[in-house]
């Protein structure tokens, strides 16, 4: 779903959060190699988290997305980071 202005979320039931983060780091890699029109470069940060234990809620699960979104920022960009709690 799109969450932002160039920020998409997906959610991926019952993954695991190592699993998950490779499934962005394909579609991170698959971006970086597709040829646009006007030789346009994409890159792609991601963040990753799981649902928290004690509290299941999706908006907690956006929220450590986004923090850890914000840190692959913070380390350069085009990378995934996994939000540790």
């Amino acid at each position: 779903m799109r969450y932002g202005g160039e920020e998409f979320c997906v959610i991926l039931n019952d993954a695991l959060i190592k699993n998950a983060a490779r499934i962005a780091e394909d579609i991170r890699d698959q971006l970086a190699a597709e040829a646009f029109a006007n030789d346009v470069t994409v890159t792609v940060s991601a963040g990753v988290a799981q649902s928290p234990e004690m509290e299941p809620s999706v908006y907690a699960v956006i929220k450590d997305a986004d923090n850890a979104l914000y840190e692959a920022k913070r380390n350069g960009r085009n990378r995934v980071e996994i939000h540790t709690p």
